[in-house]
Order: structure tokens, then sequence, then C-alpha cells
């Protein structure tokens, strides 16, 4: 997926979503084991929500809203 930045610039990144409702992010696929960032979503965290994108606050303070955002329609699920 992408990830949004404060620019509004998007940015192709690669997640990890568990079942605790935490999310990680990386930079590249080749560097899993170092993850750039994460956080957590559920009902109380999700902003705005579409077909191709998810909004939702982060738990940091003076951290950003992520927003991420589908590649293409195939990646929809």
């Amino acid at each position: 997926m992408n990830k949004r930045n404060w620019l509004g610039k998007e940015q192709l990144r690669y997640f990890e979503l568990y079942s605790s409702g935490q999310i990680k992010y990386y930079e590249s696929k080749k560097n899993e084991r170092e993850y750039r960032d994460s956080a957590y979503i559920d009902e109380n965290t999700i902003i705005q929500f579409a077909k191709n994108q998810i909004k939702f606050a982060s738990a940091k303070k003076n951290r950003q809203d992520y927003v991420l955002v589908a590649i293409n329609s195939k990646d929809v699920k």
C-alpha cells in the first residue's frame, strides 16, 4: 500500500496487520526485520474509511494521522 506523508505525497510501504490491531510498516520489502513505525487500528482510532483508503489516528503525541491508500483496485479486498 501507499502511505500518504504530511505533504500529501504517496510513498510505497509494506505493512503487516496483526489480529491485535497492531500494524507495522517497513520502507522496503528487503528490510523486513527493521520496521519504521507501528500503530494500532480499532474502532476508536479510525477517522475515515473508503473503498481504497483508510485514515486512522496515531496514539503518539505530536504525530500526524496515518492515511493508507491501495495501490490499485486489485489490492482492495
